[in-house]
């Protein structure tokens, strides 16, 4: 093509001595036919010529030839042969092709006049542009060109360009061409909703804060090289696995497990309300991940965005907004590997790659997922109808589900408490009764079923933290709303994450975030008091509990209030009852009978620390090892049938941290014997030695206050205090000897050494994996040990915990609407195939041997279904997820199920060699996390607002079928449904050799992915991205210029009358393959040629720095061209002069030959043979002559 360069450019210009309006000036004295003239070529189409005629010819030449000099001469044959092939062998799909290029220059031009003259406008910008703008589109360059010339023979080169456009004309890509373009001409010239979520995207994305950002352009580039340079790496904790066998195996697994068929297709996956099939499933995940996008206003209290108005409420948008509030969080590294050890790693933090060392073979991200699943799930509602006098009138069945609330009754269960018995002393009837009395008092407010708020089977535990420890959820005292969100765990631990990483009830604190006035701020930006004595400061380092009292008949009408640490009224100072306690008597107000309770110490040198980021760490690690969380439980009853009166009792259980919660359990002494848990009541559980002094206090010490507290990290004590007149009811002073230890103990925890602690063991004993979120090691983390492990951090984490805020900042208690279900419902989704519903009766040895449900129904269509999760012990008249005495391990997920993430994880468990692994080796979640905070930030308000409210516009118009989606819109069930029964049928048309070539469009489309995104390859579409960016960042696009794109691009794929039309499936799949394989066999020539002639300085240099149209415009350029394209001297089919594609491709062979053969004048059969012309002296000549002196003459 340089040579038809060469010419077009000696006959457009004007420096010559002959007279050019001559028609006949160089006939050689034959009559014109009429045919293609080299001088008035271009003629009629001025601005094309215009770019030629600018030109010098002698620096032209100059330049051609220098650029030329450095190439073989077989490699310029080779190029001109490869240009004569496609003007003379496949000119048909040339012209094809050229009037597809003329179709879409028209369409443009008269599809929307209005748009496209600002379409033109901008080109206008673009052609000033200060870099070449093409050089930097065209994602090949002149180095990748030069490198493959210089390292690859011609073989592999043809090959290479062969298979690619053998693929091309496959009808995997003539069909994914095809919905591009049906999407494209759906979403773009049908659907105007989402069309114009399109454009305010992308006048989202074009806004000042976003493209003039350099790092937010950095890291989107960077995402996209990392998708293309995963397909590089190899997965596995060795890296023993290249990326195609990866998706190979992921094929293979995904139509094993999760298509009907499939050899792993139990009735575990078909499970009919928890689904596990493909195609359930990624349209459940897509119904979630919308939600989070467009959050329905039934689960939250606002219905727009509290960070803007102008936004309908999304909790995704304010995920990016409190994820902002974190200064380090733009600029953090590596995210990408606490994925790699979320994978590595078991929930206890153990290197599952090791078979020796304890850890098992689910991962550390499969077991969040499973745990969170049991969280939301575990809580029942408990019969609780019968007085429960005898054990025949006593059951102890559950009557359904709370959805993740637990109950008095679960954590009775758990600790294998007798709930009934053949006689009142059971805790079913201790509760009842004591809840109907009205003789207790919380705070002077009667907790009473009378009151509506008994503290009974049936409580809800988070109902009786105290005070600092209970977070959001409304107390047992507060009657005036009914809370069914904050009493379930999930959003109660959410709400707890928000409080400590956001609101300052934390110690740690940013010493550097503070004002001109001194002023210290929380990550929410409210002021943080550091003095931990100060009524505004939210983080208190001491504080009380609630103050409690009981009426007890001290002998006959002789009545006393009792609290905590067995304070009496006295008569005086506190007076006594009234009257009689069955007379509800008020108690007195001048009372403080409470506990103090004490965080653990630290100095106002170990809080203030230095960044961010470390107090976002040291605060994580407070919340799950160090605060303080109690509950406290009253109750009033007669302890044993053969006794007239009733007792007082308290019982005090304490966690240090989240963690210390998950232990809290009677601490039995070092043999964990019944007979020893009255000696260690009120001992932390850290110290079991046999003469204990970690003791919270001597619980029959009357009026005294807690004494010791633990600062073990995730340590936990419980204590019960038992408080009466002695055996016969009538002692002068207060005993504890009748309660303790000889009746409650026996009562609470007959089998101590069976006993896992007061949180139900199918949580406490997978809980492990919430400390990952911390740090990714085996370690317990306390504050003080961040530093030391600060390189082990879970950098995932800040995401998790904007999460948190963005769902509890909407939860609406008063309503019942609860936003933190969007959360359980991902992770039951995720957790399939273990979770499922049951209705098994589980037994316990401490109910006389009744089940667990009804006792009198043996039928199960009249048992409630409960959630549940399939555990190792898998589930069994004995053993599931209620069951209190399995060991540890029972309670892990049964590992031979497979996850959806586990099989992306690994193919085989424990390898760690799947496509998630591939992933961690990149930086996509470092790019995706920056980019997040990055465009959370306030100064990106404008610009988060165009790109939401083009999601929400767009996402609305994708639905699945069951959203019935009209015919404008995109039905994404029927796209799923194509993909899984492809998946269904794949692996089994093909050989079970994953090497096999049957496999190899899988390979390819790995190929695929590496060579166009990765920044390794030498024509990555990604490099002309980033130039497209900083292009668009210095000259960037109005409102009204990209509306005028997207309505041209909707243009495209229709034709004159509105219909649609496939232009770029013929140009991609048709005539694109066909000039491919014609020059195939000179593709190691044509790399040399534009290699070489496209270096920078180099010939292309030249064009790009001399070559222009001005004055003309780029309207006018496009105007020329689509004329040309259509000329009749291009469309021609005639083989002869009048056809410019023939005749230039007869003189490019004629050139090829010279080139190839030399210089041969006469002889016959060599090129230029004639004897019919003379020169102007009169000397025979020939053609060599005529043009040798034409082009070094003229």
């Amino acid at each position: 093509m340089p040579f038809l360069l060469l010419l077009a450019l000696t006959c457009s210009q004007g420096k010559f001595n002959k007279n050019f309006n001559d028609a006949f000036l160089f006939t050689d004295g034959i009559f014109d036919d009429g045919g293609v003239k080299l001088f008035n070529l271009l003629d009629n189409f001025p601005v094309i010529k215009r770019g030629f005629e600018v030109l010098d010819p002698i620096d032209f030449n100059l330049r051609l030839n220098n650029a030329l000099s450095r190439i073989h001469p077989v490699d310029i044959t080779g190029s001109l042969r490869a240009t004569q092939f496609i003007l003379l062998d496949i000119r048909p799909t040339i012209q094809s092709l050229l009037l597809t290029t003329s179709s879409i220059l028209e369409r443009l031009r008269t599809g929307d006049s209005t748009s496209y003259s600002s379409l033109m406008g901008y080109l206008e910008k673009v052609r000033h542009y200060r870099l070449p703008v093409l050089r930097g589109l065209i994602p090949i360059s002149a180095e990748f060109l030069v490198t493959e010339y210089q390292t690859k023979g011609s073989v592999t080169l043809q090959t290479q360009v062969v298979n690619f456009a053998n693929e091309m004309k496959t009808t995997n890509v003539y069909n994914l061409i095809t919905k591009g373009e049906d999407l494209t001409y759906k979403g773009l010239f049908i659907n105007s909703t989402f069309r114009e979520g399109t454009e305010t995207l992308l006048n989202g994305l074009v806004d000042s804060s976003i493209i003039g950002d350099l790092s937010f352009r950095t890291n989107l580039v960077s995402m996209a090289y990392s998708l293309g340079d995963m397909m590089y790496k190899k997965a596995g904790f060795s890296d023993f696995k290249s990326a195609e066998t990866v998706f190979k195996e992921l094929i293979v697994n995904l139509e094993k497990y999760y298509t009907s068929g499939g050899s792993g297709y139990s009735s575990e996956y078909s499970d009919s309300t928890y689904p596990s099939e493909f195609q359930s499933v990624l349209i459940e995940l897509y119904g979630l991940i919308k939600k989070l996008v467009i959050t329905p206003t039934s689960l939250t209290k606002d219905s727009t965005c509290p960070s803007n108005s102008a936004l309908p409420i999304s909790i995704a948008h304010e995920l990016l907004v409190n994820l902002a509030l974190f200064d380090f969080t733009t600029s953090m590294t590596d995210v990408d590997s606490s994925l790699k050890n979320l994978i590595r790693l078991d929930f206890k933090g153990k290197d599952r790659t090791y078979t020796n060392n304890g850890s098992i073979t689910a991962t550390a991200l499969e077991s969040l997922f499973y745990l969170l699943s049991i969280v939301d799930s575990f809580g029942y509602t408990w019969e609780d109808t019968v007085s429960c006098s005898s054990n025949t009138g006593c059951t102890n069945h559950i009557t359904g589900y709370t959805g993740g609330a637990m109950a008095v009754g679960d954590t009775l269960w758990s600790l294998q408490s007798v709930i009934r018995s053949d006689d009142t002393f059971n805790f079913k009837n201790i509760l009842k009764l004591s809840s109907g009395s009205r003789n207790i008092f919380k705070n002077n407010i009667e907790v009473s079923t009378n009151n509506g708020n008994p503290v009974d089977i049936n409580a809800k535990v988070l109902r009786l933290l105290e005070t600092e420890s209970i977070g959001a959820t409304n107390p047992i005292t507060n009657t005036s709303i009914t809370d069914n969100v904050y009493t379930k765990t999930v959003p109660w631990v959410m709400n707890w994450i928000k409080r400590v990483m956001y609101q300052g009830y934390g110690p740690y604190y940013n010493k550097n975030k503070k004002d001109a006035f001194g002023n210290i701020y929380a990550p929410d930006g409210s002021i943080y008091y550091t003095d931990s004595t100060s009524s505004n400061a939210r983080y208190k380092s001491s504080w009380t509990t609630g103050d409690y009292k009981i009426c007890l008949e001290k002998s006959g009408n002789i009545y006393r209030w009792i609290g905590l640490g067995g304070r009496e009224s006295d008569g005086s100072t506190i007076a006594h009852p009234a009257a009689a306690c069955s007379s509800t008597p008020s108690p007195p107000s001048s009372s403080s009978w409470y506990y103090t309770v004490s965080e653990i110490a630290k100095t106002d040198s170990e809080r203030a620390v230095d960044s961010d980021e470390e107090a976002f760490y040291k605060n994580f690690q407070w919340l799950m090892y160090e605060k303080r969380f109690v509950v406290v439980i009253p109750a009033r009853a007669k302890l044993h049938s053969s006794v007239p009166f009733e007792e007082g009792l308290f019982i005090i259980a304490i966690g240090n941290g989240l963690k210390g919660m998950m232990g809290l359990k009677p601490n039995c002494g070092p043999n964990n014997s019944l007979n020893d848990c009255g000696t260690y009541n009120g001992v932390w559980n850290s110290d079991v030695s046999s003469t204990p002094s970690l003791k919270l206090k001597t619980y029959s010490d009357q009026n005294t206050d807690l004494q010791t507290f633990s600062s073990v990290p995730g340590d936990s004590v419980l204590m019960l205090e038992g408080w009466g007149y002695g055996s016969s009811g009538t002692s002068t002073t207060l005993q504890t000897t009748l309660v303790l230890p000889t009746l409650v103990y026996n009562l609470l925890i007959p089998s101590p050494a069976d006993v896992k602690g007061l949180i139900p063991p199918a949580i406490s004993q997978n809980f492990d994996v919430f400390e990952r979120l911390g740090f990714l090691n085996s370690n317990s983390v306390p504050p003080s040990s961040v530093n030391t492990y600060w390189s082990e951090r879970n950098k995932i984490t800040p995401l998790v915990v904007a999460l948190a805020k963005a769902l509890d900042d909407q939860v609406d208690v008063a309503n019942n609407k609860n936003p933190h279900s969007l959360l359980s419902d991902l992770s039951k989704l995720l957790a399939r195939p273990f979770f499922f519903n049951e209705t098994t009766d589980y037994v316990s040895s401490n109910t006389s041997g009744s089940s667990l449900m009804n006792p009198t129904c043996s039928a199960s269509s009249c048992k409630p279904l409960i959630p549940s999760v399939r555990m190792v012990v898998t589930t069994s008249n004995t053993y599931g997820i209620r069951t209190p005495k399995a060991g540890s391990s029972d309670f892990y997920p049964n590992t031979g199920l497979r996850s959806l993430v586990s099989i992306l994880i690994e193919n085989n468990r424990r390898y760690q060699d799947g496509a998630l692994n591939l992933l961690s080796k990149t930086d996509i979640l470092t790019g995706l996390t920056a980019m997040a905070g990055s465009l959370g930030k306030s100064e990106k308000k404008n610009a988060r607002q165009l790109i939401f409210s083009g999601l929400i516009k767009i996402l609305g118009e994708i639905k699945v079928t069951a959203d019935s989606p009209t015919s404008s819109q995109f039905d994404l069930q029927t796209y799923i449904t194509e993909v899984r029964d492809r998946i269904a049928t794949y692996p089994d048309s093909r050989s079970s050799d994953l090497s096999s070539s049957d496999w190899d469009n899988v390979s390819d489309s790995v190929y695929f992915l590496r060579d166009y995104l990765s920044r390794y390859s030498g024509y990555s579409l990604v490099r002309s991205m980033d130039f497209a960016l900083g292009m668009v960042s210095e000259l960037p696009p109005s409102s009204t210029e990209i509306s005028s794109v997207i309505n041209l691009l909707g243009k495209l794929m229709t034709d004159s009358s509105g219909a649609q039309i496939y232009r770029f499936r013929t140009i991609l799949t048709v005539d694109l393959p066909d000039i491919l394989l014609k020059i195939s066999p000179f593709s190691r020539n044509l790399y040399a040629l534009v290699g070489n002639l496209g270096a920078p300085g180099s010939y292309i240099s030249f064009l790009e720095d001399k070559m222009s149209v001005r004055p003309y415009l780029i309207r006018d350029l496009f105007w020329d061209l689509e004329r040309f394209c259509t000329s009749s001297d291009v469309q021609s089919k005639r083989e002869d002069e009048t056809s410019l594609l023939f005749a230039s491709g007869k003189l490019i062979k004629v050139f090829a030959d010279i080139y190839e053969f030399g210089k041969k004048l006469d002889p016959t059969g060599f090129p230029f043979a004639d004897n019919l012309n003379v020169d102007e002296n009169g000397v025979q000549a020939n053609y060599w002559n005529r043009l040798n002196m034409i082009l070094s003459s003229k």
